[in-house]
């Protein structure tokens, strides 16, 4: 818990952080069948953080003790649990393990909160005729996207009223995307760089959506650049009651 040099204090002389290591330290050396952290690493820095959230997974591993773990950090989340129970005002909108979470959403809901930046969530209609499917944006029918490999789950929607969500690693440069089935010409926004990548903001015929480029690409705020979707990647909503369909 790295409170060796803390030993000799009271409680009345550790920070909000030392108190929170203290408390998980006190809970683990009774050995419980179970284990609540509540925000345990809230009040920590974010290097601490990071090495606090791999000591907890390796006593995990160790222990092989059920933890239930309440975070507001996804990033926690998807590191730590082996299932994610995604709530949305005191309701399980997703009981999963963390990669079908974030791969396949179960709502609008999970798909807008698990992500960062979340997923894109574009406004529009599909058609299905024989063995082909369609979407069609909202604002502009002649772009017609091809997701006759989507599955769809039965889920009742109205055809007119879908939403398309997809992630914006999925939405780069044509040289980006080694899957494409959909080239468009769009133009950039803003330009947002992390240093691993950047996440580029695109105008999409009115819906602005977010695509994640390698930091070897050079894009300019204003420009047109040539788009490619991955769009055996995305998943579809009904967009009256935000579930997937």
């Amino acid at each position: 818990m790295k409170v060796d040099e803390l030993l000799e204090r009271k409680p009345s002389q550790l920070s909000g952080g030392q108190r929170q290591r203290v408390a998980m330290g006190r809970a683990l050396v009774r050995e419980p069948g179970i284990f609540l952290f509540d925000e345990p690493l809230s009040n920590l820095d974010a290097k601490l953080r990071v090495e606090m959230r791999h000591e907890i997974k390796k006593l995990h591993n160790t222990l092989n003790t059920t933890i239930v773990y309440v975070t507001h950090d996804q990033v926690e989340a998807m590191s730590l649990a082996t299932e994610i129970a995604v709530m949305n005002n005191g309701v399980i909108e997703q009981l999963d393990a963390p990669q079908k979470i974030y791969d396949e959403p179960n709502s609008l809901f999970v798909a807008d909160f698990v992500g960062s930046p979340s997923m894109n969530l574009i406004q529009g209609a599909i058609e299905i005729n024989g063995g082909n499917s369609y979407f069609y944006l909202k604002n502009n029918s002649s772009i017609r996207l091809p997701i006759s490999s989507y599955r769809f789950n039965n889920h009742k929607y109205e055809k007119d009223n879908v939403v398309l969500g997809i992630r914006p690693e999925y939405i780069s440069s044509k040289s980006g995307v080694i899957n494409s089935n959909f080239e468009v010409d769009l133009e950039t926004i803003l330009v947002e760089t992390t240093g691993y990548d950047q996440n580029v903001k695109l105008d999409l015929f009115g819906q602005e959506i977010i695509s994640r480029f390698p930091p070897n690409i050079t894009v300019k705020t204003g420009e047109r650049i040539k788009i490619s979707f991955d769009l055996s990647k995305v998943s579809l909503f009904n967009n009256n009651d935000g579930k997937r369909i």
